[in-house]
Parts: C-alpha cells; structure tokens; sequence
C-alpha cells in the first residue's frame, strides 16, 4: 500500500479536524519548517485505538509531547510528538493504533502500525507504554526504553509553533 493511499485511508477514519492538522504537520516537520499546529481545544482527552469497542484509551493528555530530556521551550522537530486518540507521530514516522490492552494498572500493551514519510510500507509492531502521571510516557521494548517524553502545552512550545497555530 502507498503512502498516499495510506493518508487517505487515515484522514476517512479519522475526525477531519484532527486529521487535517496532523497531514499538515508531519508535512511540515518532514520538511524541517514550523507549520500550523492544531489548537488544544481541538484534541480531546484520551488516546484510544481505532476499534474502540474493544481497547481501552490511555490515560493520557493528548497533545504535544517532548522528549524527557528536552525543555519544552527548547523543543525541535526532532524531539516533538503530536498524541492523538487515533495515534502518535512526529517529524519522521506515524504510528496508528490499532489495539491497545491495559496489562497493569499504568501499563498498556499497544499494538500499531508505522509508516514513515518516505514511503516505506507500514509495519506493525507491539510495545508497551508505561504512563506516568498521566502526562509522561515511557514507550518500551522488552526492558529497553524506545522514548521518554512528557507533556508540554502548546503555550510551553518554542514561538515558531505557538505563531503558527494562531
């Protein structure tokens, strides 16, 4: 399946608002220029997979999400995330969620397929992410920690992206 087959198959399952904004982004960061953000008022709470029915949502603030080890006010397109309920991505890949299962009480086996902008076929892939406090994410391999983020509000983030969405 190609790339653009795939953002369309996203952005007709997908709420169009949201949908929108994210093609816009990962456009944008792809390219390494600021680019409009959707406004927070317009993420709702709560990240779940795209069957519902059966998945449970992570307790987490959907949003922007920086790298644990970067200040908000310093983030880059390489250490930015966008949360969303149908997924998670940044400058380079997204990662559709497609099951999500709670295996403790903040951890959360999470079944997803990637894609990268370059247009690599998508591949699937389990992780586990481990929520902390509801505003910090530890997405894991076995024992290895593929990221550390925390949230950061749109306000907190570096001017080229609060210009942007306004």
């Amino acid at each position: 399946m190609s790339l653009v087959s795939m953002l369309r198959e996203a952005v007709n399952t997908a709420n169009h608002v949201v949908s929108r904004s994210i093609f816009l982004l990962f456009i944008g960061l792809a390219g390494c220029q600021p680019i409009s953000l959707p406004d927070q008022s317009q993420l709702t709470s709560g990240a779940a997979a795209k069957d519902k029915g059966d998945s449970p949502a992570l307790p987490l603030q959907l949003g922007y999400y920086v790298a644990s080890d970067t200040p908000c006010e310093k983030a880059s397109n390489a250490t930015l995330l966008l949360l969303q309920s149908h997924g998670i991505g940044g400058a380079r890949d997204f990662c559709e969620f497609l099951r999500i299962e709670q295996t403790e009480s903040t951890t959360f086996q999470v079944e997803e397929s990637c894609a990268d902008f370059q247009g690599s076929d998508p591949e699937k892939r389990t992780l586990q992410y481990e929520i902390i406090g509801g505003q910090r994410l530890l997405i894991k391999s076995g024992e290895d920690v593929f990221l550390d983020a925390r949230y950061c509000a749109q306000s907190d983030l570096p001017a080229q992206w609060q210009e942007a969405a306004n």
